[in-house]
């Protein structure tokens, strides 16, 4: 069983949990055990109790002889579609909080200037202190359709009081979170935030897909133009050149241009690249941190900005570019509101 496999078994395994199912499938074993609920065995369409593999669903092989008896929870079956009927009815957003953490205060002056570099403006740390901090770590789908189809889930942790990206673990695994008490409803201003990073992800991770779609579509682009410059080769034989009149050659000419161009119109649209993020989940994380408050001055302007040193990265965070929403350690400021701005912005700002 290779890791996409085992991941695959993992999640099937985990979502009939979920649904109040009893699950038996370890190690590299083929198949597995599930006793199901009645509601959730009608739903899928197979007995209470119940084999799961990995195999292609009984409806794709034809073979009816198990059906009701075996569940195919493959990636090309049709369970990941089940699964979303299973969970519809989930809480999207959880409240986790980790109510102590170590902070180590020592040395983060120093840290702050080897790590941060300021381009254009003078920064003076006047306090560092403890204090608490709400992350949001967004679980987001990102989609990439044409002739074929990638999809990845993506998460994306967001400091909320700066909007930085922070390389977080998966919150939802961590030991040491406790349900936070609130009744506050989370603010979800940092889904547009998440939303930038995860678009940015996406197009990394999905580059392979899109280099292989568009060599499909410069091959079928080829083979096009190579049919259709065949169809304008004049005739082998010398008699039905000579009987060709120049008007019916250019007539001919005309058509097969404009048909190529129409059938050319029709591959791009068939490859154009369609994609969307989907968010799906939503943690909120209250947590401990280190605040290091700097007075920046950029010329005749003042104005004061955090950083933040996080407990379980172990590292200061960057700061978030106001123009582009990239994180940054290089930073220049805005004349008047002494806004942060990458060195890219800055260059463009110029």
């Amino acid at each position: 069983m290779n890791a996409l496999e085992a991941r695959t078994r993992d999640f099937a395994s985990a979502v009939l949990a979920r649904c109040g199912a009893l699950v038996e499938w370890s190690g590299d074993q083929e198949q597995g055990m599930a006793m199901l609920p009645q509601e959730i065995g009608t739903l899928l369409g197979v007995q209470e109790a119940v084999s799961i593999c990995l195999a292609p669903s009984l409806r794709e092989t034809g073979d009816t002889r198990a059906a009701g008896t075996l569940l195919s929870v493959g990636i090309t079956s049709e369970f990941p579609d089940q699964a979303q009927l299973l969970l519809q009815n989930e809480p999207r957003i959880t409240r986790l909080k980790l109510p102590q953490a170590y902070l180590k205060q020592s040395g983060i002056e120093e840290a702050v200037g080897r790590q941060f570099g300021w381009l254009n403006a003078r920064v003076r740390i006047q306090e560092v202190a403890a204090g608490r901090c709400e992350y949001h770590q967004w679980y987001i789908t990102a989609c990439v359709e044409s002739e074929e189809r990638w999809e990845e889930l993506i998460a994306v942790s967001i400091n909320k009081d700066t909007g930085a990206s922070v390389s977080l673990p998966n919150m939802l695994e961590h030991g040491d979170l406790v349900l936070a008490n609130s009744s506050v409803p989370a603010d979800l201003r940092s889904l547009s935030h998440a939303a930038i990073h995860a678009a940015r992800i996406a197009q990394h991770r999905g580059a392979q897909f899109i280099t292989r779609l568009e060599a499909r579509l410069d091959r079928d682009r080829k083979r096009l133009q190579s049919y259709y410059r065949a169809l304008l080769l004049e005739s082998k034989n010398p008699r039905a050149r000579a009987a060709a009149d120049p008007q019916q050659r250019e007539d001919r000419k005309r058509a097969v241009d404009l048909e190529l161009r129409r059938k050319l119109q029709e591959l791009e649209e068939r490859y154009v690249l369609r994609t969307r993020l989907t968010p799906q989940a939503l943690a909120t994380v209250d947590m401990p941190v280190l605040i290091v408050r700097c007075e920046v001055t950029r010329r005749q302007a003042k104005a004061l900005h955090n950083i933040y040193w996080n407990p379980l990265t172990r590292s200061l965070e960057p700061i978030r570019c106001h123009q582009c929403g990239t994180n940054a350690f290089a930073l220049a400021f805005t004349d008047d509101q002494v806004l942060p701005l990458c060195p890219e912005c800055e260059t463009r700002r110029k």
